[in-house]
């Protein structure tokens, strides 16, 4: 066997994967989750691993603004006028040492100072070195400036969400429920998977998940919802492949509820996407009658036709 290339995804710690990530999201425009997806396929990362890359990602995504602030806090050089790489290589330890208090101090330094000798020069290397030092040591200290007279500034810095948006809920809703407004969109939510209903009940789905030693439990506001923790790559989960469920929030759930389409009935959806609501109708409807999915691109219609092959869906057109 031929050895990997050392910069192959398969020999990529997890940091260095969601840099990875992150750098193509941020240069290409291409979606984070799309490019975690193709980047953790190949990858030889163990289940943690997998989750932390994914809470790296997705984090240093969500908080970016508030990242931004505190690197600059700390630092001589503003984050825009630092190189690309070196600038997302400090969000994710500026992440790590806010948000995941799990990781040492000592981790996050190190592993911040391996990624800029990979991708920076000695300058941007005592750059990184010194400022992940200084976030370190401000773990749990952070002290954001005065807002008095100034909720929307507050709202948007604290909680990393543009500040027009943080003036609209404020005008909206006033500055109490649009800071809770706020804080609900960065909670850390599980990921939530539709049990396929035609092939097994939510119930002996639940038994599998746990048996294999996911966190797992039932979701609160549909019957086919569950809920897991720290789940990490979507076709590593038990009944992937077997098509046993689907990922689908449980909002959208609701949606194909509402509509309570019937077994031989006739249902047009104009809008279909990858087909999330369009595979849930198809169960609420036992696979008997017809689905009638559009969609403007092409790509999300592929995406349709591998998930109803997956779930053994034959109703949808």
């Amino acid at each position: 066997m031929k050895p990997i290339p050392e910069n192959s995804p398969t020999r990529l710690s997890p940091r260095a994967l969601a840099l990875s990530v992150l750098y193509r999201t941020e240069q290409g425009g291409r979606q984070a989750q799309d490019c975690l997806d193709r980047q953790l396929a190949p990858s030889r990362l163990t289940r943690p691993d997998r989750a932390l890359a994914t809470e790296i990602v997705y984090g240093t995504v969500r908080r970016r603004l508030t990242l931004d602030w505190m690197i600059a806090s700390v630092s001589t050089r503003k984050p825009e006028k630092m190189p690309a790489r070196i600038r997302l290589i400090l969000r994710m330890a500026a992440y790590e040492a806010a948000f995941l208090s799990r990781i040492p101090d000592h981790a996050i330094v190190n592993e911040a100072v391996i990624l800029a000798k990979k991708h920076g020069h000695p300058g941007t290397v005592r750059l990184v070195n010194a400022v992940a030092r200084a976030l370190v040591r401000h773990r749990g200290e952070w002290t954001y400036p005065d807002f008095a007279g100034d909720p929307a500034g507050e709202i948007s810095l604290v909680n990393s969400h543009p500040r027009w948006l943080a003036e609209r809920w404020v005008k909206r809703y006033g500055p109490g429920e649009a800071g809770e407004i706020a804080r609900a969109g960065n909670a850390r939510r599980p990921l939530t998977l539709r049990t396929n209903t035609l092939r097994i009940e939510r119930s002996s789905f639940l038994e599998m998940l746990t048996g294999a030693g996911l966190r797992a439990h039932p979701g609160t506001l549909a019957p086919e919802a569950v809920n897991i923790e720290q789940a990490g790559r979507v076709e590593d989960i038990p009944g992937y492949g077997e098509g046993l469920f689907a990922v689908q929030d449980e909002a959208a759930m609701l949606v194909s509820h509402f509509l309570a389409p019937r077994a031989g009935e006739k249902v047009l959806d104009l809008c279909a996407g990858p087909g999330g609501k369009t595979t849930h109708m198809a169960q609420l409807m036992e696979d008997r009658g017809e689905i009638r999915s559009v969609d403007s691109s092409a790509r999300q219609l592929r995406r349709l036709q591998q998930s109803i092959r997956r779930m053994g869906i034959t109703a949808v057109r």
